[in-house]
């Protein structure tokens, strides 16, 4: 029996086995054969177990009956017999000590499984049973399980480990064997695909299941299936299980859930046919630029635009810009890559029929997944036609201004021609008075008299008209005081309206708009205008309200404020305006029937009115009913309290360092107006340069004391040129004071967030602009 099991005896008595007995129970090499003293002395064992338990082995083949030293406690691990599942063949017991300690005479224990203290103080697991005999001793009979308990063990280990992983898998998994029985379902394939109700061992095969169990190759597809949350989208791949045989058994279903993946990658199709819809049907050109500025894409428009019937190359269709154009363009493409804020790129290109087309091109740049330059798209749009209707209105424009002055040289001369002979009528007419006259011939004086200086006024205003539609008045827009401006225009109208039985009220409303009241409420109310003319609005206005009033009628003048307008309103009780009348109120010459009403005009006014408000920056609306009044509302930009003389004296002062500004603006006439506006002050070294580039070299290397920055640049923006100053270590301390046309308090608010000191809305006002640099420079030089 060597190298086989050993038998396991059964129970009985020690004395019983003969001395052959036991010599072949010695000589077994599997079996491990051990006799226990009452007392627990280890009293016999055979070579196996003499190895088993570490001892030394027999000496000259013969039996050793005693073991010098070893104790049933030596070995005995307490509570250590180990709990083992069904189909291992053995049963759940204690530790070798206490079992042996409950054997009765002559019985046996059965057969288990433990833990044993080897002498060495290793532990290794037996498969034993015992005896005990008559005499009190109890015979042990084992095999050492240690191998077959770690392969077991394994084995356990990873059959929990596949378990957990099934279990609380992501995927849907199942089993099922070629009956269609489901074997196994983990809990996501339940709630995805099957049903609790029936549980493993309902199913059946589908088409696919069975083609993997009669084909053996595996099978991935997408699936959509629809569960009480409405239709899933998973993709399954089902797979062969063979056992050792190599023949297919179960078949293997996984199922991950792509619902929303599947919905991405449609939405993303979708997008991608709109937009290659879009792209075919645009008549502009779509380009796709490299990391390098290289133009590697384009759309069929590009080839199209310039007379191909065909869809071209890129060398072809590069070859066809202007050379003059080519490097200018290619630069613009670069820019646009690294992300640089460009203006449109306009070049030319040779149509098939020779002509020259125009085209621009704007871009915006790609980013990677390193968050650096991948390329950019470039939108080109044939604007030739566009082109050439500017060189019309170019054109156009320079005959209107041409006609414009020889309108008013013609004016001009008029004044002067017609002047004269109505100053000599006059004359004449003081010259007659001076003699005796009758009454008829004084009262045919008077008419005189009175028709010339009418067409004295006449020409007068006709020529400030055509001024102020020439912009060839000259306005000086300062912070004023408004309501000392209004007392002012006030007292003027105030004896035509006492003459007439006309009450004039000057109300005033503080700046938050709570409150009427005379006083000081409003003192500090200032306004951007031109003080003479503002004067002449307020007038004319006021005139105008008591000379189409009634007797014992009232005009009332008030003023408010928001944060950044002035409102000044001129209320009377007159006899209104028609509805239908309102819209020919400012045209020149047009009284609206009131000159039969014998009331004094030339039906210019208003028409001068409007163009000063307009000039001046402001607005002048109108409201009237017949038989009620009318409401004229002006409003101007308001302005804030200018700097205190002495901090100007102080900064401009004799013998000081000049003020150095660079002045940013490509428009020649604004740059002239701010030279002259600085000219007033003194003081003041300027540097004017048109565009951005030379902005940011003339600033490092003449690092001026403050910049004027205009936004609109022929070759940047003003944003990006402020970006570059602010973010240049040599430039970034100097302040920059922002003008633009665009007033809108976003615009404000995002360029201060920029780094601009301050904020210039065109057209701008002479005190306005020397308060702005004075106040910016002299918070730099306290810093």
């Amino acid at each position: 029996m060597a190298g086989g099991r050993a038998p396991r005896p059964e129970a009985g008595s020690a004395s019983d086995l003969t001395d052959a007995d036991v010599g072949a129970l010695a000589g077994l090499e599997a079996g491990m054969l051990l006799v226990f003293a009452a007392d627990g002395a280890l009293l016999w064992a055979n070579d196996a177990a003499r190895s088993g338990i570490g001892a030394p082995g027999s000496s000259g083949g013969e039996t050793e009956r005693a073991v010098p030293a070893v104790a049933l406690d030596d070995l005995d691990v307490p509570g250590a017999d180990e709990p083992v599942g069904p189909g291992v063949g053995v049963a759940e017991d204690e530790s070798l000590a206490r079992r042996l300690g409950a054997l009765a005479s002559g019985t046996g224990t059965g057969w288990h499984l433990g833990k044993v203290r080897r002498l060495d103080g290793t532990i290794a697991r037996w498969s034993w049973s015992a005896w005990r005999t008559g005499d009190g001793s109890a015979a042990v009979w084992a095999e050492d399980a240690t191998a077959w308990w770690q392969e077991w063990s394994v084995q356990q280990a990873r059959a929990v480990a596949l378990e957990m992983a099934v279990e609380r898998s992501d995927s849907a998994i199942s089993v099922k064997d070629a009956a269609g029985r489901l074997v196994l379902a983990n809990r996501r394939y339940l709630d995805l695909i099957g049903s609790t109700a029936g549980g493993p061992g309902e199913g059946g095969l589908s088409s696919l299941e069975r083609e993997v169990l009669v084909g053996g190759a595996s099978i991935g597809v997408d699936e959509v299936v629809g569960d009480p949350g409405g239709e899933r989208t998973l993709h399954t791949v089902r797979f062969p299980l063979r056992d050792d045989g190599g023949n297919v058994v179960h078949v293997a279903t996984l199922a991950t859930d792509v619902t929303e993946r599947a919905v991405v990658v449609r939405a993303l199709a979708e997008r991608e046919r709109l937009y290659d819809a879009l792209v075919r049907a645009s008549p502009d050109v779509v380009a796709l630029v490299d990391a390098a500025g290289n133009v590697t894409e384009m759309s069929d428009a590009s080839f199209s635009v310039l007379g191909f019937d065909r869809p071209v190359t890129m060398p072809e269709l590069w070859a066809r810009v202007e050379v003059e154009d080519r490097d200018h363009l290619e630069r613009w493409l670069r820019r646009v890559v690294v992300g640089d804020e460009l203006a449109p790129c306009r070049y030319r290109s040779r149509h098939l029929d020779a002509t020259t087309l125009v085209f621009e091109a704007a871009g915006r740049p790609v980013v990677g997944d390193d968050g650096g330059p991948a390329g950019a798209v470039v939108v080109i749009r044939d604007i030739t036609a566009t082109v050439g209707a500017e060189v019309e209105l170019t054109r156009a424009a320079a005959l209107a201004e041409e006609a414009s002055r020889a309108k008013d040289e013609l004016l001009s001369r008029m004044s002067t021609e017609m002047r004269l002979p109505i100053d000599d009528v006059l004359a004449l007419v003081e010259l007659l008075r001076t003699q005796e006259l009758g009454e008829d011939q004084r009262e045919a004086l008077e008419h005189i008299a009175r028709a010339g200086r009418h067409l004295r006024d006449l020409i007068d205003e006709v020529l400030e008209v055509a001024r102020t539609e020439t912009r060839d008045l000259e306005l000086v827009l300062e912070a004023l005081p408004v309501v000392a401006i209004v007392d002012d225009a006030a007292s003027l109208a105030r004896p035509l309206a006492d003459q007439r039985n006309v009450r004039l009220i000057v109300s005033r409303r503080r700046a938050d708009g709570d409150g009427d009241g005379d006083g000081e409420a409003q003192a500090d109310l200032w306004v951007l205008a031109d003080r003479q003319r503002l004067l002449q609005v307020l007038l004319n206005l006021l005139s105008n309200a008591v000379k189409y009033n009634h007797p014992g009628g009232t005009v009332r003048v008030s003023v408010s404020a928001t944060a950044d307008q002035v409102r000044v309103a001129v209320v009377d009780t007159g006899v209104g305006i028609a509805p239908e009348h309102l819209g020919r109120l400012f045209e020149p010459f047009d009284r609206l029937g009131a000159e039969h009403s014998g009331i004094e005009g030339t039906g210019v006014g208003l028409t001068l009115t409007r163009n000063l408000v307009e000039r001046m920056g402001g607005s002048i609306e109108v409201a009237s009913a017949v038989g009620t009044g009318s409401v004229f509302v002006i409003r101007l930009r308001r302005a804030s309290t200018p700097v205190p003389a002495g901090d100007q004296a102080r900064i401009a002062s004799p013998g000081a360092a000049p003020l150095r500004i660079l002045h940013v603006e490509d428009d020649a006439a604004s740059g002239e107006l701010v030279r002259q506006l600085l000219a007033r002050r003194g003081g003041v070294e300027l540097v004017q340069v048109g565009d951005g580039e030379s902005a940011l070299s003339t600033a490092r290397a003449k690092r001026p004391d403050l910049v004027l920055l205009d936004l609109g640049l022929p070759d940047v923006t003003g944003d990006t040129v402020l970006a570059q100053l602010r973010a240049d270590p040599v430039t970034a301390g100097i302040p920059v004071v922002v003008v633009s046309a665009d007033a809108t308090d976003a615009q404000r608010q995002r360029l201060a967030a920029a780094g601009a000191a301050a904020y210039l809305t065109k057209p701008l006002a002479v005190g306005e602009v020397l308060a702005v640099v004075d106040a910016v420079v002299t918070a730099a030089e306290s810093d």
